[in-house]
């Protein structure tokens, strides 16, 4: 029986194995016909040829393993163009997790300045849960193999037993063994360590985020008129530990009762402290808060919010993995680690049958031109217009962080580096700060030193 079925499987590894090969030898010569010489071999071993290799080991053990068990050589194709139409159809009904989509793995986002990075980790693993059990269907193709003329399955379903002794039966128990371990460890970090959603729950909360809490939007908010943001950039181990402090300002005409914080779903909130009030009202699920003055908000009144808030992924997801945070290019906007105040439409749905779906109102419309309280607001954010900030941005001690506004300090300690800037004049409340290992060069304008 292996001396059938082993060829015919090497065969169709190669012939798919051929694909990719030609495939990147003809991205190679586009790339030399248009005078580009960095070709990067180990980049397409890498990122294309193995990938594509452990697919092909996997779609000819799916083969040999469907061509055993139906009678006819068509009937097989059939099966097999089947399987291909219903993989698709079954990702987009909502049956999304890579645990029970033969071959599937999260994605492996790919740069010239991070290379695959530690996504390649989770890759591999359900790679090799995979590869275990596609074992098991070739031990199964070899003990369920054809012979003679007879293409019944009864009898070789009675038969299988028998030819599982020895060897065969070893190798199976040994890659189902395998096949269930590292399944469990792939569950572990996929649906423990990490929040599996699928796409209908990510609408769905979508939709409920914006039935709960949209009627909040138009209610009067402070506006942030100051910011201390520090955060500390682990990129190795994909977190941010981030502590700040907001200014508020009632801008109104009329005294503040309350004030709405919000903050990102896979934001964790550490500590959250706004001067003269209490909890009113929590959502946990959608991480929204109200907190009620205890002496309502004068006009022209400030008050301090600090706050302390933790980004980090553990383990790895079944898709969508941070990208944000990376060994080597992290980036990052304060949205994304720090709080809002107010109800706000970003984030909601957008789609128009998606809407209708959920019982959402085809679109939300925008503000009519004779509302002239909607250009109160900036695009932006609706809880600031120009603001102060200092930032204070903290790394390896081998990468160079950048924060906008001017140098305050720049030191390395520990093992540590850290940039502090300040703004010289008010800017709009939107920060992006970087970290990774740039190549830098330095330069003099006339009488000035500067680095580009």
């Amino acid at each position: 029986n292996w001396s059938f079925m082993v060829p015919k499987f090497i065969a169709i590894v190669l012939v798919l194995l051929a694909c990719f090969l030609i495939a990147s030898l003809t991205a190679v010569l586009f790339q030399l016909y248009h005078g580009y010489t960095d070709v990067q071999p180990l980049a397409y071993l890498l990122w294309f040829i193995v990938p594509g290799l452990i697919t092909a080991v996997l779609l000819a053990a799916l083969s040999v393993f469907v061509q055993s068990i139906v009678p006819h050589k068509a009937l097989g194709w059939a099966v097999m163009l089947i399987y291909l139409v219903a993989s698709i159809a079954l990702t987009n009904a909502g049956f999304e997790h890579n645990l029970y989509n033969y071959g599937g793995w999260p994605p492996v986002p790919l740069s010239d300045m991070n290379d695959m990075g530690r996504f390649w980790i989770g890759r591999a693993w359900f790679q090799i849960y995979w590869l275990a059990f596609a074992l098991i269907l070739l031990v199964l193709s070899h003990v369920l193999w054809r012979r003679g003329v007879d293409t019944s399955l009864r009898p070789r379903l009675s038969r299988a037993p028998a030819r599982l002794r020895g060897s065969p039966g070893w190798i199976m128990a040994t890659a189902a063994i395998a096949w269930v371990l590292v399944g469990g460890f792939i569950f572990y970090n996929t649906n423990v360590l990490n929040e599996y959603l699928t796409s209908d729950d990510l609408d769905r909360y979508a939709a409920d985020f914006e039935k709960e809490l949209l009627p909040f939007e138009k209610i009067p908010q402070p506006r942030i008129t100051d910011v201390k943001l520090s955060v500390e950039l682990y990129p190795t181990d994909v977190r941010a530990e981030s502590t700040g402090v907001y200014t508020i300002e009632n801008r109104t005409s009329e005294p503040l009762s309350v004030v709405h914080v919000r903050w990102p779903r896979q934001l964790q909130m550490r500590e959250l402290e706004i001067d003269g009030t209490k909890l009113a009202k929590e959502y946990p699920r959608f991480h929204y808060r109200i907190y009620e003055f205890v002496e309502p908000m004068q006009p022209g009144e400030t008050r301090q919010v600090r706050f302390a808030t933790l980004l980090e992924e553990r383990g790895f997801p079944n898709g969508a993995p941070l990208t944000r945070i990376v060994d080597n290019g992290t980036f990052l906007n304060n949205y994304e680690i720090a709080p809002v105040l107010g109800m706000g439409r970003d984030g909601l749905l957008q789609d128009r049958s998606t809407r209708r779906k959920y019982g959402l109102p085809p679109e939300l419309r925008p503000a009519k031109l004779e509302d002239e309280s909607a250009s109160a607001y900036h695009y932006l954010r609706h809880d600031s217009d120009w603001v102060t900030a200092e930032l204070t941005v903290t790394t390896d001690a081998d990468q160079t962080p950048i924060a906008p506004g001017r140098t305050v300090s720049d030191t390395v300690s520990g093992g540590r580096r850290t940039l502090v800037t300040r703004t010289d004049s008010p800017i709009m409340h939107f920060f992006s700060m970087q970290s990774a290992r740039y190549s830098q060069s330095k330069d003099t304008w006339r009488d000035k030193d500067g680095k580009s």
